[in-house]
């Protein structure tokens, strides 16, 4: 990595830059802005564990900031292999989505041993063709792995304390942050995980989830019409994302980066 400041940016998809519209991300505007080197390592469907993995990740590169979110608790981690003796880490976790640049960073899948993903795409969308296109190289026996997921959902899965076991990770991922001495911004809190940190500070709080829904809404509506927009993969406008942009670059203005 080079000596300019760096940026590393944790998350699913919302956070999550794409190869589709080169620059046009919040991410990418911000360190074109600021002339930062980014490290997006955000990828579509992953979970809250997978999100608090990237954040301990970017926290080892001593970056001068980290802006992430968090996700809904419906999204489940699980191993691809026998991981005796491993200590895990987000390098380890599949990232298989063309739509994510993050797919294309050198030092992310190079030995995958867990998959993140979304309950909803693993129990149902995901056909065993499917589940076999983004996860089968890592592991072979990713349909026994679904087939599980599925038992899984149908006797075990609490949502209300899946919810409240991210909300604890998120938690303390933060206060390691804090403890760190690392500039953060925590934004798109779908999981309400901010209202439990209560000694967590304005100017390290970014857009809400309820604020970014509401722009993206109207942008898509000005300028497309919903039936008519093409997703990009991170689920909002080039408009909102320069929003997004401006907002977050007055945060690092109050953060004195």
């Amino acid at each position: 990595m080079s000596k300019n400041k760096k940026i590393f940016v944790c998350g699913d998809s919302w956070m999550s830059s794409s190869p589709e519209t080169p620059g046009l991300h919040f991410s990418e505007i911000i360190a074109s802005s600021l002339g930062y080197d980014l490290y997006n390592i955000a990828r579509g469907g992953m979970s809250n564990g997978g999100i608090c993995a990237q954040i301990e990740f970017a926290i080892k590169f001593l970056p001068d900031l980290i802006i992430y979110n968090s996700t809904s608790p419906d999204r489940i981690e699980f191993p691809t292999k026998d991981n005796s003796g491993i200590t895990l880490d987000a390098s380890h976790v599949a990232y298989p989505y063309k739509n994510s640049t993050s797919s294309g960073l050198g030092f992310l899948n190079k030995d995958v041993r867990m998959i993140s993903d979304t309950l909803s795409g693993m129990g149902s969308w995901f056909t065993p063709d499917l589940m076999n296109e983004f996860y089968g190289e890592s592991c072979p026996n990713i349909v026994e792995k679904q087939k599980a997921v599925k038992i899984y959902i149908e006797h075990l899965y609490c949502p209300q304390w899946k919810a409240q076991t991210d909300r604890m990770m998120l938690y303390s991922m933060t206060h390691k942050m804090v403890a760190s001495g690392i500039n953060f911004i925590f934004m798109f809190d779908s999981l309400g995980a901010i209202s439990e940190m209560q000694w967590l500070e304005d100017r390290n709080i970014g857009y809400s989830y309820h604020q970014l829904i509401d722009r993206r809404n109207y942008h898509i509506e000005k300028e497309f019409g919903h039936e008519n927009f093409k997703d990009p993969g991170y689920h909002t406008t080039t408009e909102t994302q320069k929003e997004i942009a401006e907002h977050i670059l007055e945060k690092i203005k109050i953060l004195g980066i």
